[in-house]
């Protein structure tokens, strides 16, 4: 759209440069091509020089508004019924509720090794416990949405940031070639006692980037 709105003529035809172009837009739809015209006999209106501008603007307007105008409206029905006379909607500014729903982008993950608890042989000084955290700092920004991920179910903090969240890492046995294993719903992370740094870096990354669908640890 952006080429079709640059394009100088240069003493060509609109036709000639990019192909008979009309006002309309294909889609598929239960595996089936459809056309929708973007104005009233769009089907036989050709895009030239003089109305590409109309025509990108129609276009963009079908895309980001009259193409999912009823899948919007469904999803605002359901949204105002679920908050309907809530506090939600009395005492939150949009960028407010949105934090609520979505949680925070930054990510405090030394708040997070403050607030973090063990279980099942794991303290704070534990050898492998410092190791674990070396690693997650260590990780790229990327990477620690993906662990986020990986131990929550959702790679954003909750509304206080990440010293809210009750992460809990427990000893899952001895060392071993297990993967490290996680009970999302209470941010549990099962942490098998690995006897190196390596072996602890390696497994907690083929964990995250492989945490998607069903397999054997």
């Amino acid at each position: 759209l952006i080429k079709l709105l640059e394009q100088e003529p240069c003493g060509m035809s609109f036709e000639d440069v990019f192909g008979p172009l009309r006002f309309v837009v294909e889609y598929e739809c239960f595996g089936c091509m459809v056309e929708a015209e973007l104005k009233e006999g769009g089907r036989d209106i050709l895009v030239n020089w003089d109305n590409r501008e109309e025509y990108i603007q129609r276009y963009c307007d079908w895309i980001f508004s009259t193409s999912i105008e009823k899948q919007y409206a469904a999803f605002r029905r359901g949204f105002d019924r679920c908050i309907a006379d809530t506090l939600f909607r009395r005492l939150f500014r949009e960028d407010e509720l949105e934090l609520v729903i979505c949680g925070s982008e930054e990510l405090d993950f030394k708040a997070l090794e403050k607030a973090t608890t063990y279980q099942d042989g794991f303290v704070t000084n534990s050898e492998v416990i410092k190791w674990f955290w070396e690693v997650v700092h260590a990780l790229s920004p990327e990477q620690k949405r993906c662990f986020l991920q990986f131990c929550t179910g959702c790679d954003r903090a909750p509304v206080g940031g990440l010293g809210r969240l009750p992460l809990v890492v427990s000893r899952a046995g001895p060392d071993s070639d297990l993967l490290p294993s996680v009970h999302t719903c209470f941010n549990h992370l099962l942490l098998p006692a690995y006897k190196t740094k390596e072996k602890l870096d390696e497994r907690l990354h083929t964990a995250i980037q492989h945490s998607t669908g069903f397999g054997l640890m």
